[in-house]
């Protein structure tokens, strides 16, 4: 469930293999790069021993839980119990470019082991195998496609066909995570692996996506799948500020009917990851989003100031199986600045503000706002926020809550403020951070959460950090304290 594993691969290893060179002069651009072929590994191991008074109480749910809290998952917050555990996670990524083919093709692969310390041996079911003994079945498929690469019209683009990352912007994985979670989308509409084909264009000042997936396959002689394509085009407006366009449309005709909580905006499975809350039954759905996207220097590399900001408009059509049509018109806006006031990747201040509309349940027309989490478990994730349980937690394993699951925050859409400031006593090296937030929801709620971390990294690649949040909610008050160790093997 870690963000760092499903959205970036490779976001922490080495930068893309073409320079982006847009705007410098033809005799300053750096020489072309050989190309790589051969086999290439990296893997991320993470593990992470937290305490809390979030607590789980439906064992169904115990090996992998997501969602919100006081949700359909079963996790709630308790005043008299505190919840203390260990979990560990092992990602492998594997690539293979053969050097008869010149490095222009490749086969990719990501496979993950991820369990909690003392869970289930012996037997069946996913994220477990860390008890006595050992012998679970708990392999997950992260990816597998083939990536062809070729030159035409004087740009160079990028094929990936098969189970690969699908995000909202033109970003690859291999870009890092600036790239995937400050362009586009930001992650909040739709962040994980899917099945289909992809094309990334590069161009001196342009790059593109079209994309095509399958995220539900039902009986296969049948139109009864779901079905996702999507355009973006962004263009580099100058050496760091650029500005994006985005179309997406996916077609449901599932019926609600997908996997073992169902499918939609209507199902089970956006009920419990707090994503839109329809009580309308078995619905099929017709849903585009349109969007627009500007960043100045947004991954901080040529300045110390950055910022970026999307719009995005979600229409479409819900069709219950009983029941008139249900319009849909949301809308989402996000907007973030960073300022990075001395020496060191941590010494940064940071805010962001995070719009999205709520439903009206006296209007015929659903306001609330749709994202990959009514499709998929997890399909989206707010990803740059930095708090660790009013908005999902970047670092989370295998136990996903928060007061707001999805940007949608159930139907009833939020105004959200977040901000953290960072500073750096040895640059590079030492972390010592605070920040917090507040969101308030349609229907008069609000939650607040106050956070502190302090994250060393002793050695290349090797971070280990102590991170605690206290989150103040309309009812009962949450916290957590956790200790990680984050290790890219390359």
């Amino acid at each position: 469930m870690s963000l760092l594993l499903l959205a970036l691969g490779s976001a922490w290893a080495e930068p893309p293999a073409e320079a982006r060179t847009a705007g410098v002069p033809a005799d300053v651009q750096p020489e072309p790069s050989e190309p790589v072929t051969g086999v290439t590994f990296f893997a991320l191991a993470q593990t992470k021993v937290t305490a809390s008074n979030v607590v789980t109480t439906n064992p169904f749910f115990d090996g992998q839980v997501v969602g919100t809290l006081g949700g359909t998952s079963g996790v709630e917050v308790s005043d008299e119990d505190t919840s203390i555990f260990a979990e560990q996670r092992a990602a492998a990524f594997l690539g293979y470019r053969p050097a008869l083919l010149d490095g222009k093709a490749g086969l990719n692969t990501a496979f993950e082991v991820d369990f909690a310390w003392g869970d289930a041996s012996y037997g069946i079911g996913g994220n477990t195998g860390g008890g006595f003994g050992g012998d679970q079945v708990n392999l997950q498929t992260r990816r597998l496609n083939a990536d062809f690469q070729s030159e035409l019209a004087g740009h160079e683009q990028t094929t990936v066909v098969g189970l690969q990352w699908l995000g909202d912007g033109v970003a690859m994985p291999t870009d890092g995570l600036d790239a995937v979670f400050r362009s586009g989308g930001r992650g909040t509409v739709f962040a994980s692996e899917a099945a289909g084909v992809t094309v990334y264009g590069r161009g001196e000042r342009v790059d593109y996506r079209l994309a095509g997936a399958t995220l539900v396959e039902n009986a296969s002689a049948t139109s009864d799948d779901v079905g996702l394509l999507m355009a973006d085009l962004q263009i580099a407006s100058d050496w760091r500020s650029s500005i994006g366009v985005h179309a997406w449309s996916l077609v449901d005709r599932s019926g609600g009917t997908g996997g073992a909580l169902g499918v939609g905006p209507a199902s089970a499975l956006a009920e419990l990851q707090g994503a839109s809350s329809l009580d309308i039954g078995p619905t099929d759905a017709t849903l585009g989003w349109l969007g627009a996207d500007a960043g100045f220097n947004a991954d901080l590399r040529r300045g110390d100031v950055g910022a970026h900001g999307v719009v995005i408009g979600n229409v479409g059509t819900l069709v219950p199986e009983t029941g008139p049509e249900l319009a849909v018109r949301g809308v989402l806006a996000d907007i973030e600045g960073r300022w990075r006031y001395q020496p060191g990747a941590g010494s940064v201040l940071r805010g962001e503000v995070l719009y999205v509309s709520g439903d009206d349940p006296r209007d015929a027309t659903y306001t609330g706002f749709i994202t990959g989490n009514s499709y998929g478990a997890v399909g989206a994730v707010h990803a740059t926020h930095g708090t660790l349980l009013l908005h999902p937690d970047l670092l989370s394993i295998n136990r996903q809550v928060s007061q707001t699951g999805d940007v949608a925050a159930g139907g009833r859409g939020q105004l959200s403020l977040t901000g953290s400031l960072g500073y750096d006593p040895i640059p590079d090296r030492l972390t010592v951070q605070v920040g917090g937030g507040h969101a308030a929801y349609g229907g008069g709620t609000s939650a607040q959460e106050l956070n502190a971390r302090v994250i060393a990294q002793p050695l290349l690649f090797l971070r280990t950090g102590l991170s605690g949040a206290y989150l103040a909610r309309p009812d009962e008050d949450a916290w957590i304290v956790y200790a990680s160790l984050d290790w890219l093997v390359i």
